[in-house]
């Protein structure tokens, strides 16, 4: 199987989008043709990859293409091996509300984080665990070339962009967590010194471990240690 010459691995609820479409005007700007240039779009023919059944059904365009700029389960791995191996985390407690917001808050406005946790816990653990990193979207971290921090990310992607011998345009949309969600009035945001978000944070800080575990691994390897969730 040849190698695609660069796979953005995009686990969902990590500026992925913003990353995407930055990358893709990347390589536009390094002359990649657009038709080589695999850009998921939910809303086009090139879907998001996410298992094998949509994989089978875009195989005939993925083959055709160099980038590949898509979320990928990773049983895919290796049916989409790359020269550079790219993908971002995002500090897991802030993915976990993010994805609430976008998911389900978006959908019904009258739901309420703090209220589930304190009504309904089975229903909260049931939506945090659909959510977790591993091992659905991220494996060893020695396999990727370049792991972006969420949270340093300007400053990543002015990185991966010398290593491409690209000036870095630096203008990226929706950067901001949720910020289409923050015009909704029960936009969620953790408030530690109150103590029902306090018993959330630590509650969530239990359920999330073993993403929290993969997340501090990488700012330490990252030599990012301002990140570190204590």
């Amino acid at each position: 199987m040849s190698q695609f010459d660069f796979v953005f691995y995009h686990i969902p609820k990590c500026g992925g989008t913003s990353i995407r479409n930055y990358f893709k005007n990347m390589f536009l700007e390094l002359k990649y043709d657009n038709q080589t240039i695999y850009y998921a779009n939910e809303n086009t023919a090139k879907k998001n990859i996410m298992n094998e059944e949509i994989y089978h059904k875009m195989k005939p365009k993925i083959d055709n293409c160099k980038i590949i700029l898509s979320h990928i389960n990773c049983s895919l791995y290796p049916k989409l091996p790359a020269k550079y191996k790219i993908t971002c985390i995002r500090n897991p407690i802030n993915r976990t509300i993010s994805s609430f917001n976008h998911f389900i808050l978006e959908k019904k406005t009258d739901l309420n984080f703090i209220q589930i946790f304190k009504t309904d816990k089975p229903l909260f653990d049931t939506f945090i665990e659909n959510i977790l990193i591993t091992p659905t979207w991220f494996i060893e971290k020695d396999y990727y070339d370049y792991i972006i921090l969420f949270e340093n990310l300007h400053s990543d992607l002015k990185e991966i962009s010398s290593q491409f011998n690209i000036e870095p345009n630096l203008s990226i949309p929706h950067e901001i967590p949720c910020r289409q969600n923050r015009r909704l009035s029960n936009y969620f945001k953790l408030n530690i010194t109150e103590a029902d978000h306090k018993k959330v944070y630590q509650y969530l800080k239990t359920k999330l471990q073993p993403d929290i575990d993969i997340y501090n691994n990488i700012c330490k390897m990252r030599n990012l240690d301002k990140f570190i969730i204590d």
